[in-house]
């Protein structure tokens, strides 16, 4: 795997050990706002430095996620709202919020109705060493 970076700190360019790519582009404060692979594009958009949607376009399936970053009186990221066409031509949406710790770090998330759908541990240095995806009906 092969990495190249611009300005210093923004990676520009992954390529991986079967040859595919990933490819990266930002914007004059640095921010991500496109990421391009062998299987979906992403843009990113920003308000000043807080990011508050993705467009993800998938090439082979022909699907598109819209995902709108849900944020609280502070500032701080609460969730996402995400919107997408289904197999039928319905417009879906729905929102997932996340459950944090003291230090901030995401330990589950859950969905529009507050059911636990995913948690998480760390250890003390703030690294994932488990997640759990909590399926519907379980």
């Amino acid at each position: 795997m092969s990495f190249t970076w611009s300005r210093g700190r923004q990676l520009e360019n992954i390529t991986f050990k079967d040859d595919t790519k990933a490819t990266y582009k930002y914007n004059e404060s640095g921010l991500r706002i496109y990421k391009d692979t062998e299987t979906a594009t992403t843009t990113y958009e920003w308000d000043d430095t807080k990011l508050i949607r993705e467009t993800v376009t998938y090439k082979t399936i022909e699907k598109k996620y819209d995902i709108w970053y849900l944020y609280d009186s502070t500032g701080s990221v609460v969730g996402y709202e995400y919107n997408y066409i289904n197999d039928q031509d319905k417009k879906c949406s729905d929102k997932i919020y996340y459950e944090k710790d003291l230090q901030g770090n995401v330990i589950g998330l859950l969905d529009s109705q507050g059911k636990v759908i995913a948690t998480y541990a760390y250890d003390a240095w703030g690294n994932i060493i488990d997640s759990v995806c909590h399926l519907y009906g379980e």
